[in-house]
């Protein structure tokens, strides 16, 4: 329907708005990319367990990358999750506002 048109454009726009906003903000802190990802931390989540008994293996290190990925992919898909159950529950707001309107 049209004011699902409107809806979808709204929300578009609203998104648009908070990544000008982001970059604004990211120029008037300075922020580079090493501070904004916290790459020092990010990086330095990587410690074997079989180096602490001076046994390190090699693959080791593959296998903490690859789940901590997992992890992080996991987080996002989740965040996705959340974001559609605000936008449906949204809608479903304004749904009954409306009907609440036409009686």
């Amino acid at each position: 329907t049209e004011d699902d048109l409107q809806e979808a454009e709204n929300g578009a726009r609203r998104s648009s708005e908070r990544a000008m906003n982001v970059r604004f903000a990211a120029t008037k802190r300075l922020l580079n990319y090493n501070d904004y990802l916290q790459l020092d931390k990010i990086l330095k989540a990587q410690e074997p367990e079989s180096k602490r008994f001076d046994v390190e293996v090699h693959d080791e290190m593959l296998f903490i990358i690859i789940h901590q990925t997992y992890e992080l992919w996991f987080k996002q898909t989740l965040h996705e999750v959340d974001s559609i159950l605000r936008c449906f529950h949204s809608a479903k707001k304004d749904v009954l506002l409306r009907e609440t309107d036409l009686s």
